[in-house]
């Protein structure tokens, strides 16, 4: 786990080729220890720096990796969380439907086992989705149902990021006074 956390730290400062070399000795000793957990958060985080290295091919493998342990010891939680980062790069890839349904799969986890904080960040993920394919209305719906769970868990920063998502889709649609009083709470949430 240690190594975990200095894989993380190194990718962060992005020292790139630490990260991923503490990754993989992570990865090598989870493996000797059958630990399971260890090995599936060791295969996001490679997912992770993979994907901000823009190798689809590898992270997509290495969430595949990770999704597979988390069934297998039936962490909902991690699954769905999984799911929700393999759903961004799919979106990233152009695979908007594959995006879709792993960001429904994901939604359906968190409701179920009632983790709000994911399901809002899943719903930006869906309302993301429908803005970029010029849906704004279901984006839209998409966005002020985040805003209203993080607002309900007191979640602020990401409540105010959402209400600015929501500003900006109100002006893509026309209403400008929706839009003013959407950036003016960010910006008093900010």
């Amino acid at each position: 786990l240690a190594l975990n956390c200095l894989g993380v730290a190194n990718s962060i400062a992005s020292d790139v080729s630490q990260a991923q070399e503490q990754f993989e000795r992570a990865l090598t000793i989870a493996e000797k220890i059958a630990a399971p957990r260890v090995l599936a958060v060791t295969k996001l985080n490679l997912g992770y720096l993979y994907s901000n290295l823009g190798n689809m091919e590898l992270a997509l493998s290495a969430y595949k990796a990770a999704l597979e342990i988390w069934q297998s010891i039936n962490e909902q939680q991690e699954r769905a969380a999984t799911l929700t980062a393999m759903a961004t790069l799919y979106n990233q890839r152009g695979e908007k439907q594959i995006a879709f349904d792993l960001h429904a799969q994901a939604l359906k986890i968190f409701r179920t086992i009632g983790h709000r904080n994911g399901e809002a960040a899943t719903l930006n993920g869906i309302g993301y989705l429908y803005d970029t394919l010029g849906d704004r209305s279901q984006s839209l719906k998409c966005f002020t149902r985040a805003f209203e769970l993080y607002s309900a868990i007191e979640n602020h920063h990401y409540a105010a990021v959402t209400s600015g998502y929501i500003g900006r889709v109100r002006l893509a649609l026309g209403d400008s006074a929706g839009a003013l009083e959407s950036f003016n709470r960010k910006q008093a949430m900010s």
